[in-house]
């Protein structure tokens, strides 16, 4: 994994401070929209420059219109602000929570990283293209963790149900921010996802720490 680049300012984080070098996840190209206002994406949605100076200098992301970028920290709770004044000793602290996998890290954090989303405020429509960074993994390798979990629709969550890929999970309650109208939206356990929400995020709140995958069915019994 080339640590001279990233998509997001987390990865930035996750480099400088945690000196990950994993290459457990795939290079995938994609696209999606921005609406005027809060959206909630992909945490890839951004391009190497403008997302290398969400951290730091504002003007590059100022000029595409974006006037806030917020994760949540799914251990603390609470959002951590990536643009403008980005909370560094916040993303340190989430990112040695998070753990290195290829040190005794948990893959599955790792995982629940590279598949989560960021809340981006837009000005204006406008469509991003992107290439992500080693991820995001399969399903079968993120964790969530007690209370609401960020995800994003992935190419292998298209076509599936909630129900489908919640492997051990007691799902509580799943909406999607529908960027068009700004307000939530239920997610049906039994409705596939479509291709219209690939790359965009949505929120999960499960009962217990568990892990996604999808579910198999089962072998019939022997006479």
């Amino acid at each position: 994994m080339k640590t001279k680049t990233t998509i997001v300012c987390l990865l930035t984080a996750l480099l400088l401070f945690s000196n990950l070098t994993l290459a457990v996840g795939e290079n995938i190209p994609g696209s999606t929209k921005l609406s005027k206002g809060w959206n909630l994406v992909t945490i890839y949605v951004f391009d190497d420059d403008a997302i290398f100076e969400t951290c730091g200098s504002s003007p590059p992301l100022r000029d595409v219109g974006i006037n806030a970028v917020f994760f949540y920290d799914k251990y603390e709770k609470e959002y951590i602000r990536l643009y403008p004044n980005c909370e560094l000793g916040k993303l340190e602290k989430f990112f040695d929570r998070m753990g290195d996998p290829e040190n005794g890290g948990d893959l599955g954090e790792y995982g629940s990283f590279t598949n989560s989303a960021l809340w981006v405020h837009s000005n204006k429509e406008r469509d991003f293209s992107f290439t992500t960074l080693d991820g995001p993994l399969p399903i079968e390798m993120i964790n969530l963790q007690n209370k609401w979990n960020f995800l994003t629709v992935t190419s292998d969550i298209v076509g599936k149900s909630l129900d489908e890929i919640s492997g051990n999970c007691d799902v509580k309650k799943a909406t999607y921010w529908d960027s068009k109208t700004q307000n939530w939206k239920g997610i049906n356990n039994n409705k596939k996802f479509d291709n219209e929400l690939l790359w965009k995020g949505f929120v999960v709140k499960v009962a217990d720490d568990c892990k996604l995958g999808t579910k198999v069915t089962a072998i019939p019994e022997l006479p």
